[in-house]
């Protein structure tokens, strides 16, 4: 699995407002936007918090929009999120053998 660097809060407006996209080879395979997530983020770390401790730097996966297909070595990755049009995370790789 491949993460962006850390993002500040103090640079997300609304989180629930973001535009997420990922290409493979170039070619964009998934774009979204955090409004369409079935539960608010903030639903999610009470409901995780309640069952497990959470501590600073975990992550809470929560699913992925439609679009998703295998990876396979040698492909390159690009993902994005995006406030207002303007780059907030990015992420670029090519994958190896040992990243799957």
């Amino acid at each position: 699995m491949a993460v962006s660097g850390f993002v500040s809060k103090d640079l997300v407006r609304n989180p629930h407002n973001l535009e997420l996209w990922l290409k493979v080879n170039g070619k964009k395979k998934q774009q979204d936007n955090t409004s369409a997530m079935r539960f608010q983020i903030g639903e999610l770390v009470e409901y995780f918090s309640s069952m497990i401790e959470l501590n600073e730097g975990d992550l809470i996966l929560t699913g992925t929009p439609s679009g998703a297909d295998p990876i396979h070595p040698g492909d390159f990755v690009e993902a994005k999120m995006q406030q207002d049009g303007k780059d907030i995370a990015s992420m670029f790789l090519k994958v190896s053998d040992a990243g799957l």
